[in-house]
């Protein structure tokens, strides 16, 4: 807004630049009513704007002008100025009242002239180059009064007094009266009157004639301070809590509340507060305010009203949050976190002036003259180094995805949050020609960014980029099937930071502890090339990286053909059940390399079938083709057999399930023949009639008939002749022929 009009009962708001102006509209009978946006017929290209309380004069460069009652839709005053719009021409500044023109040449092309234009008979009433004894005045901008005109005087016009108010001759334009006014922020007159704003309050001086020269005498002060329920006084903070803008309004010792969705009315949370609150937070729970001397008060939300809870210390206290009911304090030597009392953080640190945490949101910001820190819920610092000129800003505060806003006395700025750097986004100047703001404190809502004047003593809003936890939707994405892969390990002397894949926020940022030797599998860019992050696989979790923080780790080669010792699967990429390949139990793959340290290296990279493929390295063995075939006695089957071999006449050797003998498939008496289907290292696979399993290297005899066996043949014969009494001495051959086998 570059301009405020009164137009009968509403206001008239003028946005833009010349000549493209929009025009604003409010009702201001209506309690509550918005800015309609109008539309101006004529003149086309408008450049000025004025109004004398009643009707609004607008103007165009070449010298047209139109005037509108207060609906801004038609014109009350018909104005054919045809004959003298040479005249108005020119980017000069104008008042009006009652339908004459007064206008001001800027001076900027020729020597300061001053017309009068009578808008109903088109006539020129008044023409300086006619007076050469009159020297008008340069004139920024300007309002008619009864006797004078109030006016700015251009800087060109007089350096010592310029941008001061002085009164000038109605009749002629000239310069009649330097009032000791201080230079205002903005000003208005009406009547004989003269309204300033000053310092956050607004002042009424009343032209005085009476000893025969024109002076203006301070009449009284229209306060923008109070302490009644339509003003506030001094408020230092503002926070969002049920859905209810909470403020410290500080001077009248009260934490006010105003309701947002009704017509911006205003109540108390609690008034005649022991000292002054200086910082006020809020969520769902309920409000907190620290009050001057360190004491910090704490109301619970419950049924849409704010119960008093309960009240504690914490001297030298600077600023406080509230997030998920934890109470969290800074004070110039630490963070300080509420659980059965204050405990201070293991982070030394001091230069810190406020703290902000999102409502729902995971992490809390510090702000110091030269970064915005970034800590644990825990209170313990992340390693997302912020950096940045912040010794202007009074504030900050943060949205669901950890995007910050920072807050100046004369703008707020709002960055994008890249983990370890910031990206401006936005800027909102607080200043215009005729209004400005001195903001103190922010808080984020719906859209918008709320911000207290402490010394204008007002809450204002404005439009912001905000994101919060109710509208936050985010889902991990799955890997593609063959999607390029990289190993990586942090870089020496770099503690890393990651964020959940699952929500992807910077607010949710962590530190990222690894395993000595442990890696990350990284893939797939993530978000704008310039932020530089990526999806990576940290064991079983699903993970967002800064590449920056990482170097490649080359895996090793191994070039060897393996089988599955069980029944398993193979990944895409490991932990992805859309991503697995089912792998019976002798399915033999061509392993690749290992992982690079990358989940305690539990797999091992495979190929199969022409695909790549992560498979459990303890599900696999090394693959060892059998020797050619032999048959026993004498057959020649192409097949390759072995015999059970016991430890004992009659001994039984047992065929399992797999190569951990987790289950036994059945038992075989020593001796029984058996088909080698593969070779292990210390396992034969083999099939006894229907059943597959494996046995023993230990317990297979491969061709011939086992010493156990050759010992059963002589005993039953040598029994038959000599008697159980040789049983000694047969035991005795047994041992020597085991000796031998080994």
């Amino acid at each position: 807004v570059v301009k405020v009009l009164a137009v009968g009962d509403h206001a008239v708001l003028v946005t833009g630049e010349a000549p493209s102006f929009t025009f604003y509209s409010i009702d201001l009978t209506s309690p509550g009513a918005e800015a309609e946006e109008k539309t101006l017929l004529t003149p086309s290209d408008i450049y000025f704007a004025a109004s004398d309380g009643t009707y609004l004069y607008v103007k165009n460069s070449a010298g047209y002008i139109s005037i509108y009652d207060e609906d801004l839709e038609s014109h009350t005053l018909e104005v054919d100025n045809k004959l003298n719009y040479d005249v108005l021409a020119g980017l000069s500044n104008f008042a009006a009242k009652d339908g004459t023109i007064y206008l001001f040449s800027t001076g900027e092309l020729n020597a300061a002239r001053y017309y009068i234009y009578d808008c109903v008979n088109d006539q020129v009433k008044y023409d300086s180059t006619s007076d050469a004894d009159v020297q008008p005045a340069l004139v920024q901008s300007a309002y008619v009064g009864d006797s004078v005109i109030f006016a700015q005087i251009s800087p060109q016009e007089d350096l010592e007094n310029s941008n001061r108010i002085v009164c000038l001759d109605k009749e002629t334009g000239a310069m009649i009266s330097v009032p000791d006014v201080p230079v205002p922020k903005a000003f208005c007159a009406y009547g004989d009157s003269l309204y300033t704003i000053e310092g956050g309050s607004i002042y009424q001086y009343d032209l005085d004639n009476s000893d025969g020269d024109y002076s203006l005498e301070k009449a009284g002060c229209i306060s923008m301070r109070g302490d009644d329920m339509r003003h506030l006084n001094a408020p230092k903070d503002v926070a969002l809590a049920g859905g209810k803008l909470a403020v410290a309004d500080s001077d009248n010792y009260r934490l006010a509340l105003i309701d947002l969705a009704g017509g911006s009315s205003l109540s108390l949370i609690e008034g005649g507060l022991s000292a002054k609150p200086v910082s006020v937070d809020g969520d769902d729970s309920g409000v907190i305010a620290l009050l001057e001397g360190g004491k910090i008060r704490q109301y619970s939300l419950t049924g849409g009203a704010f119960d008093y809870r309960s009240e504690y210390a914490l001297e030298g206290a600077i600023d406080v949050a509230l997030r998920d009911g934890f109470i969290y304090a800074l004070k110039a030597d630490g963070l300080y976190m509420r659980i059965n009392d204050f405990t201070k953080s293991d982070e030394q640190f001091t230069g810190a002036r406020r703290i902000a945490a999102c409502d729902g949101g995971d992490a809390l910001y510090v702000l110091f003259d030269d970064e915005i820190a970034v800590f644990g819920s825990n209170c313990h610092r992340l390693p997302c180094s912020l950096k940045g000129d912040f010794a202007e800003a009074v504030d900050i505060a943060a949205d669901y995805l950890g995007n910050l806003t920072v807050l100046y006395p004369d703008r707020i700025e709002q960055y994008k949050n890249l983990l370890t750097s910031l990206e401006k986004t936005s800027e909102v100047q607080f200043t215009s020609a005729l209004y400005s703001v001195t903001a103190s404190s922010v808080e984020l809502g719906d859209g918008e960014a709320y911000f207290a004047a402490e010394n204008e003593c007002l809450v204002c809003k404005t439009a912001a980029t905000v994101v919060n936890k109710d509208e936050f939707a985010c889902e991990a994405p799955t890997p593609g099937q063959g999607e390029p892969l990289s190993f990586m390990r942090p870089k020496a002397d770099v503690t890393p930071i990651y964020m959940p894949a699952d929500d992807a926020r910077a607010d949710s940022a962590q530190s990222l502890v690894l395993a000595e030797g442990e890696s990350v599998m990284a893939f797939g860019a993530l978000g704008s090339p310039g932020e530089g992050l990526a999806y990576a696989m940290q064991a079983n979790r699903l993970i967002v990286i800064q590449i920056a923080q990482f170097e490649a780790v080359t895996p090793v080669s191994i070039g060897k053909t393996y089988e599955f010792v069980s029944d398993d699967a193979m990944y895409g990429v490991p932990y992805f059940p859309a991503l697995q390949h089912a792998a019976p139990t002798g399915t033999r793959v061509e392993a690749v390399s290992d992982v690079a340290g990358y989940d305690g290296n539990k797999w091992v990279i495979v190929t199969y079938d022409g695909g790549r493929y992560f498979a459990p390295a303890d599900k696999l063995r090394p693959y060892v083709a059998p020797s050619e075939p032999v048959a026993p006695d004498g057959e020649t089957t192409g097949k390759l057999y072995g015999r059970a071999k016991a430890g004992r006449v009659g001994g039984v050797v047992n065929i399992y399930s797999d190569l951990a003998e987790s289950d036994k498939l059945l038992g075989i008496v020593d001796g029984k023949r058996v088909e080698i289907l593969y070779e292990f290292s210390d396992y034969y696979k083999v099939k006894y009639g229907d059943v597959i399993g494996f046995m023993r290297k230990s317990e297979v005899k491969i061709g011939g008939l086992t010493a156990v066996q050759i010992i059963a043949i002589v005993l039953s014969c040598v029994v038959a002749v000599a008697g159980a009494g040789i049983f000694i001495s047969i035991a005795a051959i047994k041992k020597r022929n085991d000796s031998a086998e080994k």
